[in-house]
This record gives C-alpha cells, sequence and structure tokens, in this order.
C-alpha cells in the first residue's frame, strides 16, 4: 500500500471515531452551556490549565517519547526488547500518576490563588488529583497502543470513553451545576482509564519478570527524549494557562468562557486530521528516521493528504460559524464569531506546520523539538497579551493566526537545515491555492453582509470539497462511481 493511501484509510479510521467522539463532545458541551453559560464553560477550561501543566510536568513527556521506542521495536520484530519497554512503561506511569496526584493535593491551594485570584477553588484543585493520577496511567496505556500501530483500537477507544464520560458525567453537572464540575472531570477521567486499560490488555507481549530498578534503567532512554517532550507540553498548557489567566483578569471569566468556545470550535474538524497524524503519521515516520529520501517523502504526501482534508470542512465552519455557535452553545456566545474566524486561518496553516514537526521527535532530536516548541508558545503568549490590549477578545485570534503565520516559515527552515527537506511542486500549488480561497472567504465576511459573505464561503467549500474528492480518487485510483461504491462495500467486509 502506498503511503498516500496508509495516510487516508488510517484518517479514515480514526475519522470516523472522531465524528462519533465530537458529536458526543457537541452534546456534552451544549448541555454545558445550557446549564452554566459561558463562566461554567470558563471555569472548567481554568480549572483543566491549572491541573494540566502538573499532569505534564508529572509524565516525564514518557507517553509520548514511549511511542518511538515501541514503535521501533515493533517494527524490528524484537518481542523481547517490547515486553521489557511495555512492562517498563507500565511501572514508570503508575509512578508519575502517584506524583502528579501528590503534587496536585500539595499546590492546589497556590494555583487556585494565582488562576481565580482567590483560594475559594483549593478544594476542587485537590479533587482533581484523581482525575491527574487517571490520565497519566491513560496516557501510558494509549502510548502502547499506538505504539503498536493498533489504529482500530484506537479508534474504539476514543469513542468508548466519550460514551462512557458523556453518560456518567453530565447528571453531576444537571444535579449540582457549579459545584459538580470538579466531580464531572475526575468520571471524564475514570472513564477514560478504564477503556485504555481494557484495550491494552489486550495487547499480548512475552512474559518476563521485571523489576523497579530494571524498569528505571530501560525507562532512561524514554525519559531523556521524554524530558524533551514534557518541556514542550508544559510550555503549551503554560501559555494557554497565562492566556485565560490574562483573559479572566484583564476581561473576565465570561470572556474566558467564550474564548474556550471559539478555541473548541476552531479545532472540531482539524481534530480528526491531526489526530490521524499523530497515531499513524509518527510511528511510520519513526520507522524510516534518518532515512532522508523517505523522510521528505512521507511529510510531503502527509502535508497534501492534510490540506487536502482540512480545507473543505474548515470552510464550511467559517460559513456556518454563527449558526454553529448557537447550536452548539447558545447566544450568549456569539462573540466567539470573531475569535474564530482568525483561528480558522491560522488552523488551516497548522495542516502545514505540523508534518515537519513530526521529523524532529522520530529522530529524537529532543533540544531541537524543545525549542521549536518554547518558540511557538512564548510568540503565541507575547501575540495574545499584545493583541488583547489593543483588539480587545478578538485579539486572542488575530494573535493565534499570527502563531501559525511564523511557525509554517521557521519550522521550515528548521528541517530544511535537518535533512535538506522541501516542499515539492505539488505542495506549493495546493497550498497557494488553498490558502487563496481561505483568504477570499475571509475578506467576503469581513466587508459583505453576513449572509453574503456565509454564502461565498458555502460556495468555495463546495468546490474545495469537489476538489478534495478529486484528489483521493486518484490517490485511490479510483475512476467511477460505481468503483467507489464497490471499495466502501469492501471495506464495510
Amino acid at each position: 500500500m502506498s503511503s498516500s493511501k496508509s495516510i487516508l484509510k488510517s484518517t479514515s479510521i480514526i475519522g470516523g471515531s472522531s465524528v462519533i467522539t465530537i458529536l458526543l463532545n457537541i452534546a456534552r458541551s451544549k448541555v454545558i452551556a445550557l446549564l452554566l453559560g459561558p463562566s461554567g464553560t470558563g471555569l472548567i477550561g481554568a480549572l483543566q490549565s491549572s491541573t494540566s501543566f502538573i499532569q505534564s510536568l508529572s509524565s516525564l513527556g514518557i507517553d509520548n517519547s514511549a511511542v518511538r521506542d515501541i514503535a521501533q521495536a515493533n517494527s524490528k520484530g524484537n518481542q523481547e526488547k517490547l515486553s521489557l519497554v511495555v512492562k517498563s512503561l507500565r511501572k514508570i506511569v503508575v509512578f508519575t500518576g502517584f506524583a502528579g496526584l501528590l503534587l496536585t493535593v500539595i499546590f492546589a491551594q497556590p494555583l487556585s490563588q494565582f488562576t481565580f485570584d482567590t483560594s475559594e477553588y483549593t478544594f476542587e484543585i485537590r479533587l482533581l488529583s484523581i482525575a491527574v493520577f487517571f490520565n497519566l496511567i491513560q496516557a501510558g496505556q494509549s502510548a502502547l497502543i499506538q505504539g503498536m500501530r493498533r489504529i482500530k483500537d484506537l479508534a474504539r477507544m476514543s469513542i468508548l470513553s466519550s460514551l462512557m464520560g458523556t453518560i456518567l458525567s453530565l447528571p453531576l453537572i444537571y444535579f449540582f451545576n457549579f459545584d459538580g464540575i470538579s466531580y464531572y472531570l475526575v468520571v471524564l477521567a475514570t472513564g477514560q482509564f478504564l477503556v485504555s486499560f481494557y484495550y491494552a490488555r489486550k495487547i499480548k507481549i512475552q512474559s518476563i519478570k521485571v523489576s523497579w530498578q530494571d524498569a528505571f534503567e530501560e525507562s532512561r532512554g524514554m525519559i531523556k527524549l521524554g524530558f524533551s517532550f514534557m518541556g514542550g507540553a508544559l510550555a503549551a498548557i503554560l501559555s494557554a494557562y497565562l492566556i485565560r489567566v490574562i483573559i479572566i483578569r484583564d476581561l473576565s471569566l465570561a470572556d474566558a468562557g467564550i474564548y474556550q468556545a471559539a478555541f473548541a470550535l476552531s479545532g472540531l474538524y482539524i481534530g480528526v486530521i491531526l489526530q490521524a497524524m499523530g497515531k499513524d503519521f509518527y510511528p511510520r515516520l519513526t520507522a524510516v528516521a534518518f532515512d532522508s529520501k523517505k523522510e521528505i517523502q512521507l511529510i510531503n504526501e502527509q502535508t497534501q493528504v492534510g490540506m487536502m482534508l482540512a480545507a473543505p470542512g474548515l470552510m464550511f465552519t467559517m460559513a456556518i460559524a454563527p449558526l454553529a455557535i448557537r447550536l452548539l452553545y447558545s447566544r450568549e456566545y456569539l462573540d466567539a464569531f470573531p475569535i474564530l474566524q482568525w483561528m480558522i486561518l491560522g488552523v488551516f496553516l497548522r495542516t502545514i506546520s505540523w508534518p515537519m514537526g513530526y521529523l524532529f521527535i522520530a529522530r529524537a532530536k529532543g533540544k531541537k523539538f524543545l525549542l521549536t516548541q518554547v518558540l511557538s508558545n512564548v510568540i503565541l503568549l507575547v501575540f495574545t497579551y499584545f493583541f488583547i490590549t489593543y483588539f480587545g477578545l478578538e485579539g486572542a485570534g488575530i494573535a493565534f493566526f499570527g502563531l501559525y503565520i511564523l511557525h509554517v516559515i521557521y519550522m521550515y527552515f528548521f528541517i530544511r537545515t535537518e535533512n535538506n527537506f522541501k516542499w515539492n511542486g505539488g505542495v506549493i500549488k495546493r497550498m497557494i491555492l488553498l490558502s487563496t480561497s481561505f483568504i477570499i472567504a475571509f475578506t467576503a465576511i469581513q466587508y459583505l453582509s453576513s449572509f453574503w459573505g456565509s454564502i461565498t464561503s458555502a460556495v468555495i467549500g463546495v468546490l474545495l470539497s469537489f476538489f478534495a474528492l478529486k484528489e483521493i480518487s486518484n490517490i485511490l485510483e479510483i475512476k467511477s462511481l460505481k468503483q467507489l461504491m464497490d471499495l466502501i462495500k469492501n471495506r464495510k467486509k
């Protein structure tokens, strides 16, 4: 199977599960928005951001670096090495889980004070220590499944986790309102842990004994690379956390909820593409690490397919954004529309820059990966502070777009110095075509009436959909509608 076909296959599997997961998340967000309003949404985002920092610090980045070690051992067919890595990973994540739990309990009061300018939420943050514990162990189990490239299990896991979380957690919000938020987050984490535990245990490995000393010894390489992952994740979490603090302090908690809604909507569709990229592309790129020709080919193919699949959905999101905001949240969130427009432009650019970023991870170039992550988040934080000061809440969206303009540029030059990477002609042509389409749609929304702006974006979205369908047909070598239907029927079998 060609690389492009493999990308489409993994995207279709992860994408199908993501559609169901998104629908469940939409239902959950809608209920929360109606019951709690923007302030409730803002509180959930602030609590998650505050504990995510500790969670990332405690993880040591192993949940990401382990994917690389597992993928390499599995691709070489070394079952003994694979068993050693897996057993070590399972022990280490228990250690990191308890470390995260204790740190959350200890630092709950200062986190509450810094985030909300009051110690009123100390108990809620301490309660979230349970969520931190389960999230850390769940991340380790997911790393095993991803490293083994069990794409279908990842898809099933995503659906079941979201379904269980939705069914079990929403009653807490309904009956306890704001007082149920922390319990809601704990139940979500517990459900995800149980589902990941079930699927991770299905993976058969050799039965070997691994002591704690052996586990730490084997994990030394994972931890070394993991520190770079951890540093990058901490930079992202700290940036997201400080952005919410800036919005809460300079504007209001309700504005933080509106920002959260715009951020969530901008990533709703693109999450399908980027999840597929992370779940399948990363292990595949790791398998050909340091083979520059194959690396360049894979990155170009992933970029081309990613842009092609992302553009129509993002364009339709831009077209129906006001309706989507009212439908998925409520009229109180309509101020999210201007932020969302800018974020959609940034998200499209992210589909171009993200495949390049995986090269440093695949090659275990931890310091270079960390540099790009820290640089990106410092830029985002500075831009957000500056643009919010001059443009209000909409400035957060402008900052997001500004970051990804720079991100595409400096990632290209960083990667070019690493393996002489360059985009091929096909990628450049599609990049120009799609970027021009987004500029036209954005300009129409800004300067025409809301009706004609939406119509313009929708028409462009339809044209891009036909373009994407033609591209997919070429990759899959489909020459007729009948051939496409036969392919779908065979996949179902």
